[in-house]
């Protein structure tokens, strides 16, 4: 979902991922795992509207990808 909605994901390329191949940022992979597990129904499914909420109300999705007078230099 993440790269669904970033255009990237957590490992290149985005299926593959495993001891071979770690993720780009770790921490907010086992964070998001953590609390996505928590959210399952009770039919063994998860609540994949939760997951997008997270992503989209989380401060990177509210960030620009234009550059700008701040962010023009890094």
């Amino acid at each position: 979902m993440w790269s669904h909605f970033f255009g990237y994901g957590f490992t290149k390329p985005i299926d593959d991922m495993g001891p071979h191949n770690p993720p780009s940022h770790p921490e907010l992979v086992d964070h998001l795992a953590a609390e996505f597990s928590k959210h399952r129904y009770a039919d063994d499914g998860y609540d994949l509207k939760q997951l997008i909420r997270w992503i989209v109300l989380s401060e990177p999705y509210a960030l620009s990808s234009r550059f700008n007078s701040r962010n023009r230099g890094r």
